[in-house]
């Protein structure tokens, strides 16, 4: 009866084992679940383009809020600019594709990071300290439930001009302006060449060709 009983408690044992370990495995698979070369090379492609798209936008709409307003008179305008060229680039890539900034020293929180983002986010930082090289794009591929979609994401570093809004020495005029309209501000103390964070391109797998 004991020699029973024993045998049943060690089965049970192994059962649990076994379903432990499966989705252990399980888990570990969707997680490292990495895009082919073909499939990356496709991501980057699309990613590119809507990337490149709004960073020219926001680089010419920049430069020209400074020249019209100034530095505190154009943080209104590059708040409501950013967010209005994320939503063209959306539109009007050649696949459909959702377009988001993210950092995880956020100015508005919209462009806050879910945590596909910040592993994302910790590839770049974890690449800053490595000599002459820095990578040019990150690409993810993703499964949730039925569905894949893979993400592509462009790393921002900081130019001299931006220091005047994200930089160690802000004017005070524009502190005033950037306490109003972001009283939790993250996005400051930056060098010049720092990581800011990245512009994220969402594809659904069957825009893939």
């Amino acid at each position: 009866s004991n020699k029973s009983g024993n045998k049943i408690t060690m089965q049970k044992h192994k059962y649990v084992i076994f379903v432990t370990l499966f989705f252990i495995f399980f888990l570990i698979g969707c997680e490292n679940n990495e895009p082919t070369p073909e499939e990356k090379a496709q991501v980057r492609a699309i990613g590119d383009q809507a990337s490149d798209v709004l960073l020219r936008k926001l680089k010419s709409r920049l430069i020209s809020a400074v020249q019209k307003s100034g530095p505190a008179g154009a943080i209104n305008e590059c708040k409501l600019d950013a967010i209005k060229l994320t939503h063209e680039a959306t539109n009007n890539s050649k696949v459909p594709v959702a377009v988001k900034r993210v950092t995880n020293k956020y100015r508005n929180p919209i462009n806050a990071p879910d945590e596909w983002d910040k592993k994302a986010l910790t590839f770049f930082e974890n690449k800053e300290g490595v000599r002459d090289y820095f990578p040019e794009f990150y690409v993810q591929k993703i499964q949730q439930d039925e569905a894949i979609h893979f993400r592509y994401y462009k790393p921002l570093k900081m130019y001299q001009m931006c220091l005047k809004c994200h930089g160690n020495k802000i004017k005070e005029d524009v502190r005033v302006r950037l306490n109003e309209l972001y009283p939790n501000d993250l996005a400051t103390g930056y060098a010049k060449g720092d990581f800011r964070g990245a512009i994220r391109v969402d594809i659904a797998k069957e825009y893939l060709q």
